[in-house]
């Protein structure tokens, strides 16, 4: 049987958390921003990792259930391969860490009400002036992790009037929207010049398109570890390489973009701090010639996500890839496989209409009937 955790007292959610979303879809901004302080936030966040253990005493492998059991399955399967937590209770905890700090960013940091609250608040690291240099209208391909409340990138950008593009996968077009309607807001506040388009990565005039930004001095941003690229067919450029306790898969094809325009690139990662603060850390920029080999564009692919693994050192439990990042595993890694034993290790899912059971400890997908 499923051990159930005594949970105290129930107590609803926080107002700020009223239709809690799961999966960012795009909703109608009313065009009011309404202002947070530390204690609401701090409430919030509390809120959430009390609702984390009320879907953990609630999983069932018998049914599709919630999107928030979906949401908590997928952490629990990702901290389990690449952390190494067979403890069940260790497990729990650092799964309802992620389930609070992901539903945090997706409701309140970067939703239109609420962006506007965070930007007085963020601290930036950047040693080699970099958002000085795009002020100046020098561009930069800022390649980042979903860590933290990763959109502060775009405050600063827009504390420094610079302009900016995005790149984004295909499937997305409902978080492109909700990024949109915070850019305005932010650049409202400050009264910016910033601007914002998007690069579509399934459009085949997008290098065209990259060009054009680059040459009207535009920041390129592109998150790494989220970039859809690990949905394209496999290719004789991916790169292998360990990440934490498990061999991952990636493209190397944001590298050899900027390498082809002719681009620094720039990681960066987000961390939380107390209340409403917030800490942008920007690497050192590099670069990458053209006529680089194949084994360059993977050994310096393999370095930004290494700045990610040493991040997640320190802030481990405030990635948003605990829920997707089996997506990048190799199929032929099982070496560093952790081994367990389950209350919980079956879960389902659907894709379209058909229904999918997931093995947590091996990944693996089986179709089953609705």
């Amino acid at each position: 049987m499923h051990k159930q955790r005594r949970l105290p007292q129930q107590r609803n959610l926080s107002n700020l958390l009223k239709g809690c979303r799961c999966d960012t879809p795009s909703q109608q901004f009313s065009g009011e921003v309404i202002p947070l302080n530390d204690r609401e936030y701090a409430s919030a966040r509390q809120a959430l990792l009390y609702e984390a253990d009320v879907v953990s005493n609630d999983l069932d492998t018998r049914k599709l259930q919630s999107e928030k059991h979906l949401l908590y399955n997928h952490i629990d399967m990702n901290v389990f391969n690449f952390l190494g937590l067979t403890d069940v209770d260790e497990r729990h905890n650092a799964a309802r860490q992620v389930f609070a700090n992901v539903l945090l960013t997706r409701n309140i940091d970067h939703t239109p009400e609420h962006a506007a609250s965070f930007v007085d608040h963020i601290k930036r690291d950047d040693s080699a002036d970099v958002f000085a240099d795009a002020a100046l209208g020098k561009s930069h391909f800022f390649c980042g992790f979903h860590t933290g409340a990763y959109w502060s990138v775009f405050a600063e950008l827009i504390k420094n009037n610079a302009q900016v593009a995005a790149i984004f996968p295909p499937g997305l077009e409902g978080k492109r929207h909700d990024v949109l309607e915070a850019f305005q807001v932010m650049v409202g506040l400050y009264g910016s010049s910033s601007t914002l388009e998007f690069i579509d990565l399934a459009n085949r005039q997008f290098l065209l398109h990259a060009r054009r930004c680059v040459r009207g001095g535009m920041q390129i941003i592109v998150f790494i570890d989220g970039y859809g690229g690990y949905m394209a067919p496999q290719s004789s450029r991916d790169h292998s390489f360990l990440f934490l306790r498990r061999v991952i898969t990636v493209k190397t094809s944001i590298l050899r973009l900027s390498a082809a325009l002719g681009v620094e690139y720039v990681s960066f990662n987000t961390t939380r701090g107390d209340g409403l603060s917030r800490t942008l850390l920007l690497s050192e920029p590099k670069s990458l010639s053209r006529d680089a080999t194949d084994e360059e564009f993977s050994l310096a692919t393999e370095a930004i996500f290494k700045v990610l693994e040493g991040h997640l050192t320190n802030f481990c439990f405030d990635w948003e890839g605990w829920i997707y990042f089996n997506a990048f595993l190799s199929g032929s890694d099982q070496s560093t496989q952790p081994q367990a034993s389950w209350t919980q290790r079956y879960f389902q899912t659907h894709a379209g209409t058909d229904a999918k059971l997931v093995d947590k400890q091996t990944g693996r997908v089986f179709r089953v009937a609705l």
